[in-house]
């Protein structure tokens, strides 16, 4: 659940980062334009993919400097970001 838990907030922004027009959704309407749908499909769903990397591996890198430092999470809390402690259950996960 650790892996799902960082992976669905990554795809989750990678995926918003990748629907904004930028370079690789031009070049990806160019060529699905030129050479078909699933030329433009491979391009969206491989900046996609990048995308949910990136942000995987900063969150697991940013989440251990929050438990280590708690100070840093109350001045990421003041600007509106907030990530879970380690002890706390995601929404989904809640014993009723």
């Amino acid at each position: 659940m650790a892996v799902f838990a960082i992976l669905a907030p990554a795809f989750a922004a990678g995926f918003s980062v990748a629907a904004s027009p930028g370079a690789v959704n031009l070049l990806g309407l160019r060529w699905g334009l030129q050479r078909g749908a699933s030329v433009a499909l491979g391009i969206g769903l491989g900046a996609a993919t990048v995308d949910t990397f990136y942000m995987a591996r900063s969150l697991a890198g940013v989440l251990p400097l929050l438990a280590a430092a708690g100070w840093l999470e109350s001045v990421l809390m003041f600007g509106g970001w907030r990530a879970g402690a380690p002890g706390d259950r995601l929404p989904a996960q809640r014993v009723r």
